[in-house]
C-alpha cells in the first residue's frame, strides 16, 4: 500500500472518530433548525432562534 493511501485511511479514520465523539458530547440543540450546540447559549448560532434546549446527547 502506498504511503498516501495509508495516510489517507488514517486521516479518514481520525475524522470519523472525531465526528462520533463530537456527537456524543453535544448536550444542547436548537428546536427551530436542529443545530447541535456544545455550550449553553441564548441564541442559535445557525438560525439565531432563541429555542435552545438541553438534550441527553447520543449514546
Amino acid at each position: 500500500m502506498s504511503f498516501f493511501k495509508r495516510v489517507g485511511r488514517q486521516v479518514e479514520k481520525f475524522k470519523q472518530t472525531a465526528t462520533e465523539t463530537a456527537k456524543k458530547d453535544v448536550v444542547y440543540q436548537c428546536q427551530a433548525c436542529d443545530a447541535r450546540i456544545n455550550a449553553q447559549r441564548d441564541q442559535c448560532p445557525e438560525c439565531e432562534a432563541q429555542t435552545i434546549v438541553l438534550t441527553a446527547g447520543e449514546e
